[in-house]
Parts: structure tokens; sequence; C-alpha cells
């Protein structure tokens, strides 16, 4: 399970103190935070000596009071996360420079642990606070700085060595996260950039990294470039991102922990473009945060001891498609200018690699006629590929000799690869697997995390088994992807018969399906009216949980069939697609179907442009047949952003309005970025 593979790792960066700390002998246990405008809450402390509670015969004071959170809060009894129960501490907001809380245990005691409840909604306002215990010369005897802000409680157990251990506000167990490890002062990155061999590349920013793991052009020319570096990538971006700003659905894996996760070496940052929109006056604003997060990002050290490299990328420039229904990007491009001399001058401060994507995109869109962008800023198949081109240049290669075919292998295994990625961390259904319904118990109470956090286990090995085919093909060679090391799926019991507790048999149902023939003998017809069975799933098995159904103009119905709801299955086949159905005798019965395209999650689409757009969470396609054959051969991501926390909420159910717009609905479980 990958909650329990995280925990591990996380535990073990902060689960001991390097200091000795056998039973302690104290006075004062002291609490405080540093930094500005910070505010100290805490719901309750408990200091465990002899096996007893000691804390409610102390005296407790604080720096401040704000909002009537007397010191005296912390040790009444009442541990509840709720600020409105009256049972919290507050130190005054915005006036208090340097927040404590402390108290007096009247003489040295000998402490077995410290425990303390943090309040609810607000628990990151302790993070990084420092715990003293302090004897009666007011001398430290124990000292832990940095510590992580509860979402619950955080006890510290002191018996030769500290543990430390984290629970929720429901008392269950939850992991210790590792905190930012501050940097040297005046830490720069060698120059000039150079990959080493088996560097992990993890890729954040908004739209344009997003888009790079669609088409596999960048990392296809920079594997191609890179033969003997056996270079691996793992992108993490998601469009609508902001430096140091990663929007998730809840119980998300945070942005530090994944770079942990992939153990990234290199950091490839690409912002700016959404940012540019505040124009010359956000500039300082966006400088600073992009600062912030350079230093965030090197407090991460995701590969272990070692300070991540960074390289900025600008934003591309604007094309001008010459298209009455677009901007022509003069104003655009301007304030792009703007925004990469910005980035750069950050990159020069911070000392990270800088990459101006600005200036040889606008050259490229001058130069070649053919557009190289769907719609003037997001690029096509073309325009990916040169932007990769542009990119390995950056970092010194020479021009690749490779043949297009060459590059396609490539460029296909990097796909594949992608996708496999993509269903691991862009997992859909992510209340099931990390949000609230996770914890959800059915048959033998077994869990929906314990299922389907495995199946992102699963989904990490099949990534890197197919890097070892992409290094095989950049080097001009080949090999046979072995998923054999990747472990099987959890075993489960369906709930139809099963006896599962969150689940009843009015809502199971039962699998024993009527046929066509008797489900038409149970329909009341109006008069006039008859009904005959088109097609079904014994003859045609392709169109297995249909969610929309369309006529095009030839008189063929479309099937939206979603045979993997609620999400794909590793090492099952993704077969869910879009069918086209042919009654080519017009006897009102299908005699044969064409499956136009795969695509996850299809939840609904729209004839559009002489093709299709369907949904596929988190992103809408563009699909459309060039040659004749019923087949899509174009393909390309028109809008991303939609969320997935819930599949079947999902953008879907497309269709045109009277006033020439497309719609979809969603449900009310999301949130789009």
């Amino acid at each position: 399970m990958i909650l329990r593979i995280l925990a591990t790792a996380l535990l073990l960066g902060t689960f001991h103190h390097t200091e000795a700390a056998d039973h302690p002998s104290a006075r004062f246990v002291r609490l405080s935070l540093s930094g500005e405008k910070r505010v100290l809450t805490l719901a309750e402390v408990e200091v465990t000596s002899g096996g007893k509670n000691i804390a409610t015969a102390g005296k407790a004071t604080q720096s401040s009071v704000g909002a009537g959170g007397t010191p005296e809060r912390a040790i009444d009894g009442n541990k509840d996360g709720d600020f409105n129960k009256k049972g919290q501490t507050h130190t005054a907001e915005g006036n208090d420079k340097a927040p404590w809380w402390e108290l007096d245990l009247g003489s040295a005691q000998t402490i077995d642990s410290i425990q303390i409840w943090n309040r609810a909604g607000f628990h990151d306002r302790l993070k990084g606070f420092k715990l003293e215990l302090l004897d009666a010369e007011r001398k430290p005897v124990f000292t832990r700085e940095n510590n992580p802000g509860p979402d619950g409680s955080i006890t510290f157990r002191f018996d030769g060595k500290t543990e430390i251990i984290m629970a929720g506000h429901d008392g269950k167990a939850a992991p210790v996260p590792i905190l930012p490890e501050p940097v040297p002062a005046g830490h720069r990155d060698p120059e000039p950039f150079a990959f080493a061999k088996g560097d992990v590349v993890a890729m954040i920013g908004n739209g344009l990294a997003d888009r790079m793991q669609h088409d596999g052009w960048t990392e296809t020319h920079l594997q191609i470039s890179n033969p003997d570096k056996d270079l691996v990538f793992r992108n993490l971006s998601h469009t609508g991102d902001r430096p140091g700003h990663y929007p998730r659905s809840k119980g998300f894996t945070p942005m530090p922990d994944y770079l942990r996760h992939v153990k990234a070496d290199v950091i490839f940052a690409f912002f700016g473009y959404n940012e540019s929109f505040a124009g010359a006056a956000g500039l300082p604003d966006y400088e600073k945060k992009l600062s912030d997060m350079i230093r965030d990002l090197r407090e991460t050290r995701p590969a272990g001891t070692e300070i991540p490299r960074i390289v900025l990328f600008s934003p591309i420039a604007h094309e001008n498609l010459a298209d009455p229904n677009l901007p022509d990007g003069v104003e655009n491009n301007k304030r792009l200018a703007l925004y990469t001399a910005a980035m750069q001058k950050v990159a020069g401060h911070e000392g990270v690699t800088f990459v101006n994507l600005f200036e040889p995109t606008k050259k490229v869109f001058d130069e070649i006629a053919e557009p190289l962008t769907i719609n003037g800023v997001h690029l096509n198949a073309l325009g990916h590929k040169h932007l990769g081109k542009a990119i390995a240049a950056a970092f010194g290669a020479a021009e690749v000799k490779a043949t297009d075919a060459e590059l396609e292998t490539v460029r296909e295994a990097v796909l594949d690869k992608n996708w496999h990625w993509h269903n691991r961390y862009r997992a859909t259904d992510g209340n099931d697997v990390w949000g609230g319904r996770s914890t959800l118990t059915f048959v033998n109470d077994q869990s929906n995390a314990e299922v389907l956090q495995h199946e992102l286990t699963m989904f990490d090995i099949m990534t890197s088994n197919r890097d070892l085919l992409i290094h095989a093909r950049a080097k001009g060679s080949d090999l046979k992807v072995d998923d054999s090391n990747v472990p099987a799926p959890v075993p489960v019991i369906s709930n139809v018969g099963g006896g599962s507790k969150s689940s009843s048999a009015e809502k199971e149902g039962t699998l024993a399906y009527i046929t066509p023939e008797e489900s038409m003998a149970k329909m009341t017809l109006a008069k006039g009216f008859k009904v005959n069975l088109f097609a079904d799933e014994t003859k045609f098995p392709e169109i297995g949980n249909p969610v929309q159904m369309q006529v095009d103009g030839k008189g063929r119905l479309w099937v939206a069939a979603w045979k993997t709801y609620p999400k794909w299955e590793p090492l099952k086949p993704m077969d869910d697609a879009l069918v086209i159905l042919h009654d080519d005798d017009k006897d009102g019965s299908a005699d044969r179907s064409t499956v136009f395209a795969h695509v996850h999650n299809p939840l609904g689409f729209e004839f559009w442009n002489g093709g299709v757009i369907v949904t596929s969470q988190l992103d809408i396609l563009f699909l459309r047949d060039n040659d004749g054959d019923d087949i899509a051969d174009e393909r390309y991501v028109i809008f991303q952003g939609t969320d997935s926390a819930d599949t079947h909420h999902a953008a879907n159910n497309l269709i045109y309005g009277p006033d020439g717009g497309i719609y979809w609905q969603s449900g009310i479980f999301l949130q789009n970025a």
C-alpha cells in the first residue's frame, strides 16, 4: 500500500532526535514560533510524569492573548480542535513578533512524554514550532526545533531517545512529515548545468509542462541527446499551478512529499504565462514567489541529503495565427517578455539555471508558416517537437542525427511511460484513493485505500519498467517491457452478496441481468410506438457500461463506453472507448462496430469541427478521423484542469446549446483548476 510506504519513508526522516533525552528533568515547558505574523494556538498540552498528567497542576502563561484564548485553556482538559468550544489558546494576531506559550510545573519534574493537541483547520500555524524543556535556572535541558504542526496531536516520548508520534483529531496514527532543512546561505547550483547519469528530473509548472506529458517530444529530444545518462523524467505539473502553490483534491500527497517520492535530483520549473496577466505591477510579487519557491524546493532535498539542481524555464511566446477569432498576441508578448526577463533576473540572483523559451519560440513562429499552436498559446504536436529540440539545444545538445522513425520509436516509449505515470500521479477517482472515501470499509473490513493505493505502487513499478525501454531505444537498441515484477492486485470480494457493512442488498442489486428481449417485454409503450433491439453487449461487448450516446450526420450511433469504471486497473486492458455502431442494411439493428478511439473515462462527447470533443478526465480531448477509416488519427488536448476526484461527478454529457456553444455538466463534488 502506497500510503504505508510513504508513511514509512516520512517517519524515517524525523522519527528519532539525535540528542539523548532519557526522561529529562525540567521545570518549564516552552513552545515558541519564529517568523513574521505568526499566531500560536493550542487545544491542549499534557505533560506525563510517572504515568500521570502533571500539566493541570502547573501555571500557564503566554506572550499575548487574542480572541479570548487565554493560556490556561491549554491545560483545561478540553482537547477539542474546534475553537468555538472555548478550549484553545490564541496569541494576538499580527501584534506578537515572537509568540510563545509556557508551562511552569513549580519544580523540576522527570518527564516521560509531552503531547500537544492542535487547533483544527489551522494546523499549519504550529508548523516549525520549537519545543524547549528548561530547568529551574531556565537553562535548556532539551530543545527540538522545526517540528511539524500536527493536524491533530503530536507526542514527544523521552526514553533514551526522542520518539515522535502523530495522530489525527480522531486519534488514528498519522505519518510524521519531513520538514524543510535550511540551505546554506549563498548556495548556488553548479555551473554550467549538466545532467548526471541516472538523474531523476521532476517537472513542475502549469499548462505548458502539463501538456508535455501528452506529446512526449521534450523528453524524447533530451533522451536521444543524452543516451548514456539513463535519465528518468516524472511530470508533477498541473494546469493552474503557481510557484509554490499546488492546489489538489483533499488528501493528495503534497508537492514536497511527491518530490521525495520520485527522489528528484533535478527540478524543471515551467511558470510565467498565467502569472504574466498581472502585468508590470505584478512583477515584484512574482519575483518574490519564484525566490520563495526556489528556497522551498531546495529545502525539500528530495533525493536525500543533496540539494536539487533547479532549472527555471520562461513561458513560450504567443503565436499570431491571423485568425479573427483569436488575439494576435502583440500585447501578450509584451507581458511575456517582461516576465521572461524577471525570471532570468531571479535565476541569476538565486543561482539556478535559466532557459529562455520565449525568444526561440518567437523566432520559430516567425520562420515557419505552418501553425505551431492550436490557439496561439498552446502548442500542437509540431510545436512541441520544435520546443523539445530547443530545450535540448539549451543544454548543449548537438543537432540530433536520428531519423524521424528513430525519434518516433523513442517518443512511443515515452508516451507509454507517461500514460502509466499519469495514472499514478493523476489517478482518477482520487476521493476513493486518498480522499474522504478512502477509509470506507467493505467486506472483511477492507478499505478503498488498501486496494487503490496498492494500485499506485503497481503503477510506480510499471512506470519504472518503461524507463528501461526508453533508455534502450535512446541508445538505438530495444527491449521487451517485463512487468513480471509488478505485485498482484489486492484480492477484492464483491459487495454483491458479500455482506458488506457499507452497502445493502437493495443498493447492491443483482448480477442476474435479464435479456434484451425480457427487457422489451416489460416496457409499456405509448400508442403507435414500437421498440426493437438495436445493439447489446452480447453481440458488441465493446459497448459495455455506456454513459452517452449520440447519432451522427450519417445516421450512425456513437457510444461512449466506460468499461473500466471508476478507473483503469493496472495490468488489465484499458478498453474504455468511443464506439461507432453501423446499421448497414437499414433494418434498425446494428450490423458492425468500429472502435473510433480508446479514451479513458469517456463521460461525454459532442461532434465538432469534423471530429469529436470527448472528456477524458482530467482533460478534454479533440479527436478526428482524417483518412475516412472511422478511426481517429488526430488527437490532442483542448482543455485541461477538470477535476476527477470523483469520476462519475466529472465533466460529462457534452451537448450543443441553442447559442452554438458546447456545454457540459459536472457533479457537485469537484474543484476545477
